[in-house]
């Protein structure tokens, strides 16, 4: 929001000819104050998670009829001991995620009253680590984690406490696959390159018999088992659209006004300027003035270069939508191949399917360390007994309604039975009622394969009849 971001011309530093010059010029000033971020990333992070969470995830223990709920359905609804669902939770880490191309969870216990111990403390919840947080990790020669070293806000015992604001001090936690422990760490000298750690608490035993900890990627990196990739692409593009948009303020604002010409007049009718300045009087607008021998006229600034800024700005914003997989609006503008659109949208739904299946990912792990925590070294018993079912949607088909609709009613005309029948209605429910709670489209779907059976029945009753018919006309014709 200072305009740090701004790359300066040479020219807009008054010391352009030192290796690192610090000076602004007044032009370079002024872009800054005119500097507006427009936040295209947050607009992407938050139409792919609508799109990925559109519809519901189905969470199922056992065969989902039971009378009475599993345990981990009532944890489901707070996961953090604050009152956040499973659902709010991982629709707002896959925006972390998706920012930083993969977030932690660690799987804590809520501490107890004074005079429990760690093993007696109180429910099991999640805590949220992005990268910044997690400076340091083990892995094994095949990628997969056996400690982390988690970065916390020092904690105060008052808000009057201003103490523990100062910089450079910070708790650390580590986790490894048997313990956790918490250390208190402090910057020292000038740079603050020399760290002072602290025992706080611990090493603690934290039972769950593997490292707590599960990550969530938003996309992953081939070369790379624990660093994810941002679906945002490179951030070098919102920096450049940042400093475009404030290059085309700073434009815009320098070819307000023009340039009012005023005639000195030659000869005998040659005025000064201090007489045409009087005979002009002290209201002359908002037009900058300048005097020369020539006839009186406006001289507008040459927009040309505005121009070319807004063109390439246009198209900076449409190659960064394109690389994250979602449409610019003016695509439905221009004139573009249907068969280029079709291609637009498949690509989409691949780009969701695979978050879909990374959140999957995500929450199976989590679930398993909640067994892990709750029943101990019963837990894999346990989990195969509750057969915990965790789905999300297969795929996200963004083919528009109009379209789906006229497939629908071409399809009428075709001799398909009453089971595609059904299917391709039950497809077409959510488009029908976008707003629906799951459990109308639940009953509307049981109508469909309802009337998919009697109308199944009743085929099949024709058909006998018709066979029947057959033969009887067939004997009745050969007596004859």
């Amino acid at each position: 929001m200072d305009g740090t971001y701004l790359v300066a011309h040479p020219r807009e530093w008054k010391d352009y000819t030192a290796d690192n010059p610090r000076i602004p010029t007044k032009k370079l000033r002024a872009r800054r104050a005119l500097a507006r971020y427009e936040n295209v990333a947050a607009v992407i992070l938050d139409q792919k998670r609508a799109a990925l969470f559109r519809e519901s995830v189905t969470r199922t223990v056992g065969d989902g009829k039971g009378e009475t709920t599993h345990p981990i359905e009532d944890w489901w609804a707070n996961v953090d001991g604050e009152g956040c669902s499973i659902d709010d939770w991982i629709s707002e880490s896959f925006v972390w995620a998706g920012l930083f191309g993969h977030v932690f969870h660690y799987m804590d216990r809520t501490v107890g009253v004074e005079g429990e111990t760690q093993a007696d403390a109180g429910a099991l919840i999640l805590r949220l680590y992005n990268p910044l947080d997690v400076p340091d990790w083990l892995q094994t020669d095949r990628g997969a984690l056996t400690a982390v070293k988690l970065l916390e806000p020092t904690p105060r015992e008052s808000i009057n406490d201003a103490s523990t604001l100062s910089d450079g001090v910070y708790m650390e936690r580590v986790v490894t696959a048997e313990t956790w422990e918490l250390r208190k760490a402090e910057r020292q000298g000038k740079t603050g390159s020399r760290v002072s750690v602290t025992k706080v608490d611990g090493p603690h035993p934290h039972e769950f018999g593997v490292l707590p900890v599960v990550v969530q990627y938003a996309k992953r990196k081939a070369l790379a088992p624990l660093i994810g990739q941002p679906i945002l692409g490179d951030p070098n593009n919102y920096i450049d659209l940042y400093n475009l948009t404030s290059e085309i303020r700073e434009l815009l604002r320098s070819q307000t006004f023009g340039l009012l010409n005023v005639p000195l007049g030659s000869g005998a009718e040659r005025v000064g300027v201090d007489e045409a300045q009087r005979m002009m009087g002290d209201e002359k607008g908002a037009e900058n003035v300048i005097f020369t021998p020539v006839l009186a006229q406006y001289l507008q600034p040459d927009t040309e270069n505005v121009s070319v800024h807004q063109e390439e700005r246009t198209q900076l914003v449409r190659t960064i939508y394109r690389l994250a997989g979602l449409p610019w609006e003016s695509d439905s503008q221009d004139a573009e191949a249907e068969g280029s659109m079709k291609l637009k949208r498949e690509d989409l739904n691949q780009l969701l399917s695979m978050y879909a299946s990374n959140c999957r990912a995500t929450e199976i792990a989590i679930a398993k360390l909640w067994f892990r925590g709750t029943y101990g070294d019963s837990w894999e018993k346990q989990w195969d007994e509750a057969n915990v079912q965790i789905n999300y949607p297969q795929t996200f088909d963004v083919t528009p309604f109009a379209e789906a609709l006229e497939r629908a009613q071409a399809s009428i005309t075709l001799e398909y039975g009453p089971k595609f029948k059904a299917e391709q209605q039950k497809r077409l429910l959510p488009q029908f009622f976008p707003d629906a709670p799951p459990g109308v489209i639940e009953e509307l779907e049981a109508e469909c394969d309802a009337v998919s059976e009697e109308n199944a029945e009743a085929a099949k009753a024709q058909k006998e009849a018709d066979v029947e018919a057959t033969k009887a006309k067939a004997s009745g014709g050969f007596g004859a």
